[in-house]
């Protein structure tokens, strides 16, 4: 019942509404929808961590977990709360392909949400699923590239597959300010 309360509508009402299911013995063991996380309803998101909400809910196939939702709409203070309560950094999801939350961050340019994942542990030279610095690359995101960088991300890093370094992708992805980058920084112009 939890889900479909925190879910659309107006968030003053939902508050309540999520309040009173709260005040009757709703069980606020299972994970949020992701209206609460993507959508802007932090209210009724601190209400359910408050109530004992699952943070790291057992992966399903092709749904992402909170912490990468939170980080796909870079929703900063939803990464903060989530973090506070405990959210394991590198989340799995169920499925492929494997991309952890600082992943997911970089891959959509949200700096300041990747920021706070480093600052907060999450690794940055994983080689499981694809790298945060292979995504950062890959879609452009030149501050995020430095980011990792000035982190100790390797710049040779390989793709998902091992199939290419950061180099390879940012050609592939027509990334002319990466390729800059990476070439100043002296990647291997060589390698594949």
């Amino acid at each position: 019942m939890l889900k479909n309360a925190s879910y659309g509508g107006n968030q003053e009402k939902r508050v309540k509404i999520v309040r009173m299911l709260l005040h009757e013995g709703a069980d606020a063991s299972s994970p949020p929808r992701e209206a609460p996380i993507k959508g802007g309803f932090d209210d009724i998101l601190k209400l359910l961590l408050e109530n004992g909400v699952n943070v790291n809910p057992p992966s399903s196939y092709g749904v992402l977990p909170p912490l990468q939702m939170a980080a796909e709409g870079g929703r900063f203070t939803v990464i903060e709360l989530l973090l506070d309560k405990g959210v394991n950094i590198e989340s799995d999801r169920n499925g492929w392909p494997y991309i952890s939350p600082l992943s997911v961050a970089a891959a959509r340019g949200h700096i300041e949400a990747a920021r706070l994942l480093i600052d907060r542990g999450a690794e940055i030279g994983s080689e499981q699923g694809t790298p945060p610095f292979i995504s950062a690359v890959y879609e452009g995101h030149t501050e995020i590239v430095k980011l990792l960088l000035d982190k100790r991300a390797r710049i040779e890093s390989l793709g998902r597959n091992n199939d290419s370094t950061a180099l390879l992708k940012a050609v592939r992805g027509n990334q002319i300010e990466v390729v800059r980058l990476l070439l100043d920084k002296g990647a291997n112009i060589e390698s594949k």
